[in-house]
């Protein structure tokens, strides 16, 4: 036999085992937990940094100073407070380069981008947009639908993937100013409308496969409501063209949800506005302080957990925790998963380390 045409063969097949032996190591830690009466609810997330978890040692061991222990995203507030409830998969480093991913994907091995530390089912990332959902940059739901292949039988039963994306899109000061202009400037609009299709591709996708499977989809909430950005936009016109332009958005979502009970609609900007305030009808910041216990949280930005925002202008962990325990409540009212709601007096005693440690810097230790 022609030697040639066996180490063809023999060099495709180390090129493939290599391709496993990567993949290999972004398995590690996984946990598979099979479905059973009174198992807890899967939660897939696909979003972008405002979802990515903070505990990510892979992306930064030094964001948010000091104060990096007691720093949690949204996710890994879910994760803490409801570890018996709902299942966001175990926590391990997964993920590889694109172009690896790309291969994995094409045969047949599941790749995953980027590497990073999280939760199994937390495919959420930095820089993600709605393009990630379905495009290169990320296949978001095609590795959703993939991660569920490693456990189907607790998905099949319906399990909840989150989508929280747009921001990245149409959420920062270059859309912002377009809005004010024209709170139907093409070049925004055709940014949303881009938005909703592919957030509508990706829940047809991912119930080729797992048709049970339930939606949260967030709405945006934008640049508008940034600590920083408060010297920024401020009349009654520029507030009103930006609510405007983004109505576009949610309402897309809204309908969603209106059509599909198996959709939920989770509109942020008035989540937020009930929390820590808004613009008031002059464009004017009139912002308020949340108190939780005797801890105050100010409409502010710094990695001091008495601030709504971190240093790098994301939400701050206090925020986090407020807003898992409005996901929950709003999952069982839309879904009536029956997690035990998420008490007031619980998210103080999750943030009792976070405050403990803001009261220390505040008294010098």
């Amino acid at each position: 036999m022609d030697a040639t045409r066996i180490r063809g063969p023999l060099a495709l097949a180390g090129w493939l085992i290599a391709i496993v032996l990567i993949a290999l190591p972004a398995r590690a830690g996984d946990v598979v937990q099979r479905t059973a009466a009174g198992a807890p609810v899967p939660i897939g997330i696909l979003g972008d940094s405002d979802s990515h978890s903070y505990q990510d040692e892979l992306l930064s061991t030094t964001r948010f100073g000091r104060f990096r222990p007691v720093t949690f995203q949204w996710p890994e507030a879910l994760a803490r407070l409801r570890p018996t409830q709902l299942d966001l998969g175990a926590w391990g480093e997964r993920g590889t380069r694109r172009s690896v991913a790309e291969l994995m994907d094409w045969v047949g091995l599941g790749g995953r981008f980027p590497r990073k530390q999280d939760y199994l089912h937390n495919l959420a990332f930095a820089g993600a947009t709605c393009g990630s959902l379905m495009g290169y940059d990320g296949r978001l739901a095609r590795r959703m639908a993939a991660t569920m292949d490693r456990d189907p039988g607790k998905w099949r039963l319906g399990g909840v993937v989150i989508i929280a994306l747009g921001v990245n899109d149409f959420g920062h000061a270059n859309s912002l100013d377009l809005l004010v202009e024209n709170p139907a400037a093409p070049q925004v609009q055709a940014k949303i409308a881009g938005c909703l299709e592919q957030i509508r591709q990706a829940v047809a996708l991912i119930r080729t496969s797992y048709p049970a499977t339930r939606f949260v989809l967030v709405g945006i909430l934008g640049d508008v409501d940034d600590p920083s950005n408060l010297t920024h936009w401020r009349s009654a016109n520029a507030i009103r063209n930006i609510n405007i332009g983004f109505d576009a958005f949610d309402n897309g979502l809204k309908a969603m949800a209106a059509a599909d009970p198996r959709i939920a609609f989770a509109p942020l900007r008035p989540w937020f506005a009930q929390h820590w305030g808004s613009r008031d009808e002059q464009g004017q910041p009139n912002y308020k302080s949340v108190t939780i216990g005797d801890f105050v949280v100010s409409h502010s930005a710094g990695d001091d957990p008495k601030n709504c925002a971190t240093a790098d202008e994301h939400s701050g962990v206090a925020w986090n925790a407020l807003w898992a325990q409005s996901l929950v409540a709003l999952m069982n009212a839309r879904f009536d998963l029956g997690i035990a709601p998420i008490s007031d007096a619980e998210v103080a005693e999750f943030l009792r380390p976070a405050i403990e440690a803001s009261r220390r810097t505040d008294s010098g230790g």
